[in-house]
């Protein structure tokens, strides 16, 4: 169990990272909003709800569920074809390679 709620974890970030790409106009205008603000909450209330709307269309239960089945299916693998393993989850030019952190089996 500890396994794999450590692997859904690296898979969120994964997903977190590809959101980052994809959502960086609606960031970027919530962090311009807030910015130099002390009162926030309700001066920016459109542009946060537009940023975590985006951050949500990767970052959710569905799809960590969805990569981690597919990354078991492969094996585990360290380094994991990232481009196969969110191929219709998330938009390719969004992808983010490299290793996944968990090293052991």
């Amino acid at each position: 169990a500890a396994a794999a709620a450590a692997a859904a974890a690296e898979l969120t970030f994964k997903l977190g990272l590809a959101a980052e790409i994809k959502c960086r106009d609606f960031i970027d205008a919530y962090n311009s909003c807030v910015e130099g603000r002390t009162v926030t909450m309700f001066l920016c209330r459109a542009a946060y709800g537009a940023s975590q709307h985006c951050i949500q269309e990767y970052v959710n239960k569905s799809n960590v569920e969805t990569l981690k089945r597919r990354w078991v299916d492969a094996g585990r693998p360290q380094f994991p074809d990232w481009s196969k393993l969110m191929e219709g989850v998330v938009d390719p030019q969004h992808v983010v390679k490299g290793k996944l952190h968990r090293t052991h089996g």
